[in-house]
């Protein structure tokens, strides 16, 4: 729990312990302006006017300690939070592969349209079921659909070896055979974040299965502007891949490290966040962070789809991206689709999401004016986004 913020303590310790302590910065002294990148020079020049001023440095030194000490705080707040989830009607397991599990919801009446849910398979499958008042499969259940959840679990002996297209083809789609054999009709298949990338492959490779496809905030364009890339050349890329290939996979925790990387200060916010919500009585903050502490975690050859096929090589938009012996290609779809792309994700940015929208053939837009998990679970979730699925899938 919560290795995103204790990892920032020591930076943020040493920050301060700079001020106490009148170390200096050698390498910021040292370099030459005329070979610094724009970025450095203006911190050369920052830190060269700390120095000169004791004030400003009294005044760096004592904003860091507060801030610091305000951090503290509100790790404390969170530790020591009683939260549990806590939800009524647990869905029933109806098969399982491996340590994955399929989850039926049911529904409120005899006959009516499938809904089949498929969450990212490095996050826990709750974000779609987080609590009473916020649940998108509960919703949907309550608006008549009959709903399957993909709860994936960490990889077990089955799947210690899969990479993403054997989870869809040995997972995902005995599952909607499974469903199909036990309902009365076709699957609408969702897939939220990775889990839509899953969805695009499945519904290519079987189209007997599905007659309708749904996307919430899924990624294509790995290369977009601004989504949060780590290039790497070559060299690097080889010895990324030795370390996975050595590696027993990613654990939860170094997942979360790669998320920090990518937006460092994202923890500090939500910290902040919680700190205002605990004096409001808020407990979404600690159930949301529950979730994102609980992760899933990768194996080897997922690991190697993801940080390196996908983000380096960008195999899905290249049309180099293969399951079950076919190239992914959006463009080959021809079905009802709908994609619910948010503007405010830092995850998934719109022109991550977007180019795979395009691609479809017949697919309804809709762009929310939120984040990536807020979409799901915010407060303005059910009104920005669950109500124009469900009056999607009602047409």
């Amino acid at each position: 729990m919560l290795h995103l913020p204790l990892m920032m303590l020591p930076l943020m310790a040493s920050y301060v312990a700079l001020r106490q302590s009148k170390s200096d910065l050698p390498f910021l002294n040292d370099l030459s302006p005329g070979i610094m990148p724009e970025p450095l020079a203006n911190l050369q020049k920052a830190w060269r006017e700390l120095k000169n001023n004791p004030n400003l440095a009294v005044a760096v030194h004592e904003e860091a300690k507060n801030r610091l000490i305000d951090l503290l705080s509100t790790v404390e707040k969170y530790r020591q939070s009683e939260f549990t989830r806590n939800v009524t009607g647990e869905p029933q397991i109806v098969c399982n592969i491996g340590n994955a599990r399929l989850l039926d919801y049911g529904a409120t009446h005899q006959e009516t349209s499938v809904v089949l849910l498929v969450p990212s398979l490095i996050n826990r499958y709750y974000i779609l079921d987080l609590s009473e008042k916020r649940s998108f499969a509960r919703y949907l259940r309550n608006c008549g659909f009959r709903v399957f959840i993909v709860d994936w679990q960490s990889p077990g002996e089955l799947e210690n070896n899969f990479n993403c297209s054997q989870y869809i083809t040995e997972i995902l789609v005995p599952f909607a055979e499974f469903i199909c054999q036990n309902t009365s009709g076709k699957i609408n298949i969702s897939g939220y974040c990775m889990g839509g990338l899953f969805a695009v492959a499945a519904a290519q490779i079987r189209p007997d299965l599905f007659d309708s496809l749904a996307l919430f905030a899924t990624p294509w364009n790995f290369f977009s502007e601004n989504f949060p890339h780590f290039a790497m050349n070559e060299g690097e890329i080889a010895a990324l891949g030795e370390y996975i290939d050595n590696s027993q996979g990613l654990s939860p925790e170094n997942i979360n490290l790669l998320f920090h990387y990518a937006n460092p200060y994202a923890f500090r916010d939500k910290l902040r966040e919680f700190d205002y919500n605990a004096r409001n009585s808020d407990e979404d903050f600690a159930a949301i962070e529950h979730w994102s502490n609980d992760g899933v975690a990768m194996s080897k050859a997922v690991a190697r789809d993801c940080l390196i096929n996908w983000t380096q090589y960008n195999s899905p938009a290249a049309g180099k991206w293969r399951v079950g012996g076919q190239i992914v290609d959006a463009e080959k779809l021809d079905l009802p689709c709908f994609a619910a792309i948010p503007k405010e994700d830092k995850i998934v940015p719109s022109d991550c999401a977007l180019p795979l929208a395009e691609l479809l053939k017949d697919c309804t837009i809709v762009m929310p004016h939120s984040g990536h998990v807020g979409m799901m679970i915010g407060k303005n979730g059910k009104t920005s986004t669950w109500e124009s699925f469900a009056k999607w899938l009602r047409q």
